[in-house]
């Protein structure tokens, strides 16, 4: 494009910038307002979210209570402007009288325009897109300048409020259907784990949400009614309809009438299930025709964004004593603006669901190491291969330290002290901005926030953390792994089994997804049955601290009685054949973790493609 080297998305002319965009949009009956999405707006829709995570987590270290419905609007406005906080209660104000509304619109206009010609960092919101994709940094007619303003003006009027009255209404859902917001939470980890910026492909992927929040809207439209003028007279349903008159439709009463939707009253986010039957003109939040909202897009988008940041991070319940009544001063809010209490997600789940990712990166590079093994005829020592696989999930370390492993199993102190030095090194290296594996000790750092400066305790909290994953999760899994594939190799039509579900499941992709390993019924069987006859750790635990009797038998108390690979299975049997190499011994080595004493070392061949 001629004007590429200027900054921003493809402009038509050096001098109007956009406009000529807007035009041609706005005389095809288009909207305006995809162009802005498609330039880039899921950005600020993460960064004002952020801004809401942070206010959150303080409210949650401190045990606060939040008032919901007054915090998401504060990021509805930042969206559309960013306001220093001396200038919020100017809001109010704006509200009241449309000229105020232009006038003061024209002045943040201007201001702005001035703050991006004279190359000041100015925040990434509606306005300041919608001036630079406009072309304001040079002179403008005044239909332009009347044009651009109308646009930021209708963002502030329709925009903001609106979106923020959504959020407030569905939090206060979810929180009264913890079933629901368990099933939201469940997907939000699976799509986006512990990551901080929602991609648009991530927010396609949030279905069950996006059922949420349109069921949100059914219940509590924010603007509960539109109205259309019929310009001729004409006959609907039955009834004659006068031309000249202006109808007022309701989608608040539509959205809660038996006739259209079983049990209206009842919050069900299934009723917007992709293969649920359509709610045809008797849903329409937004309105509908050629007329419907411009902004439908713009606010499915910032309300996905900020509920799945919440969902990530946040555990939340609603305070006693509070109604739910609505409030409707032209736009429905909840009237007890929603105050919750907040704590903090335990973060294990999220940490699982968060690396099926980096679960199937290790498995691909143990894939690597045995196409090359079978390609070259050799044999492949699978204990010592699985070992890796298992210890990289973990902590990605450069082959030349791996000698040092054996070293740090010696000794606990060690150990914690080798940690101690493994985060501080990530951490710096996250701190650098440099290319950090994607690990665990990577997902533990970013996800307790080791960016910034911590207390003893949650060093030494994050330490534990870390040390049990490489103590309890690396080489068990690696053992279970062996024997898994010890036995799938002495009985081939098991394996075969193993194998055809695989390939109905997964096919050709490399890429295995949690609904996939959800999919794989009889490999969990089989990884099952391998921990029943070898299990990894053998014994465990627990005090009895009562005297008691079980099974007839007295039980002193105070005395101690006796008593994590799917993926790697996966893809290896989706792309092997593998038969032990003859003469092994069966025999199981005990070290305080069961292994197979042979090493468990085998004749890897490429499976046939055809059959896959």
């Amino acid at each position: 494009m001629k004007y590429d080297h200027i900054p921003g998305p493809p402009r038509d002319s050096f001098l109007f910038g956009h406009a000529q965009t807007f035009i041609k949009e706005n005389q095809n009956g288009r909207n305006l307002h995809d162009k802005f999405l498609q330039w880039g707006l899921v950005g600020t829709f993460n960064e004002r979210a952020e801004n809401l995570m942070d206010e959150l987590t303080k409210l949650a270290d401190c045990k606060q209570e939040a008032k919901m419905l007054q915090l998401v609007n504060r990021v509805t406005l930042d969206v559309i402007i960013k306001l220093k906080p001396r200038n919020r209660p100017l809001v109010k104000e704006v509200r009241l009288a449309c000229q105020l509304l232009r006038d003061t619109g024209a002045t943040w206009v201007s201001n702005r325009r001035a703050a991006i010609q004279n190359g000041e960092n100015v925040p990434k919101d509606i306005l300041t897109q919608i001036i630079k994709s406009a072309g304001q940094e040079e002179e403008m007619t005044k239909e332009d300048e009347d044009f651009m303003l109308d646009n930021i003006v209708t963002f502030l009027i329709a925009g903001q409020e609106t979106t923020a009255n959504q959020l407030a209404f569905c939090i206060m859902e979810l929180a009264r259907h913890p079933d629901i917001m368990e099933k939201a939470q469940k997907e939000v980890d699976a799509v986006i784990g512990m990551k901080k910026e929602i991609s648009n492909e991530d927010l396609g992927e949030l279905i069950y949400l996006s059922q949420v929040l349109k069921e949100t809207l059914r219940l509590y439209p924010t603007a509960p009614g539109t109205s259309r003028e019929v310009s001729d007279d004409m006959t609907i349903g039955g009834y004659n309809v006068p031309g000249g008159v202006i109808h007022v439709f309701d989608s608040y009463v539509c959205g809660r009438l038996d006739k259209f939707f079983k049990d209206p009253q009842k919050f069900d986010p299934d009723r917007f299930h992709p293969d649920a039957p359509k709610p045809y003109y008797c849903y329409y939040p937004f309105a509908l025709g050629p007329r419907a909202c411009l902004g439908q897009k713009f606010a499915q988008m910032e309300a996905k964004v900020v509920m799945a940041k919440l969902l990530q991070r946040f555990e939340f319940s609603l305070v006693p004593g509070q109604s739910f009544d609505i409030l409707d001063t032209g736009t429905l809010r909840p009237k007890s603006g929603v105050v919750c209490n907040i704590k903090h997600r335990s973060n294990q789940m999220m940490y699982l669901r968060g690396l099926v990712g980096t679960f199937n990166e290790r498995a691909e590079n143990l894939m690597d190491e045995l196409t090359k093994l079978a390609d070259c005829k050799q044999e492949a020592k699978m204990l010592q291969l699985v070992n890796r696989v298992t210890l990289d999930v973990i902590i990605k370390l450069k082959p030349r330290n791996r000698p040092f492993i054996k070293e740090v199993r010696l000794a606990c102190q060690l150990l914690r002290d080798t940690g101690a030095t493994w985060v501080s090194n990530r951490r710096a290296a996250i701190q650098n901005g440099e290319n950090v594996p994607k690990d665990i000790l990577t997902q533990i750092i970013k996800s307790a926030g080791q960016e910034e400066e911590m207390t003893k305790e949650d060093e030494d909290f994050m330490l534990d953390n870390f040390v049990t994953f490489l103590i309890a999760g690396q080489e068990t899994t690696a053992n279970q792994l062996a024997f898994c594939i010890m036995e799938l190799a002495r009985h081939p039509e098991i394996m075969e089994k193993a194998q055809k579900e695989v390939d109905a499941v997964i096919g050709m992709k490399k890429e295995i997804s949690n609904e996939d390993l959800g999919e794989l019924i009889y490999l969990s069987q089989v990884l099952k049955e391998t921990l029943r006859l070898y299990p990894t750790a053998p014994g465990t635990s627990r005090e009895v601290s009562d005297d008691m009797t079980i099974g007839g038998y007295n039980v002193p108390g105070g005395v101690i009685h006796m008593m994590e690979a799917k993926v790697v299975m996966a893809k290896l049997l989706q792309r092997f054949e593998f038969s032990l190499v003859p003469g092994q011994s069966f025999d199981i080595l005990d070290t305080g973790s069961l292994r197979p004493k042979s090493g468990v070392v085998c004749n890897i061949k490429h499976r046939s493609n055809q059959m896959m």
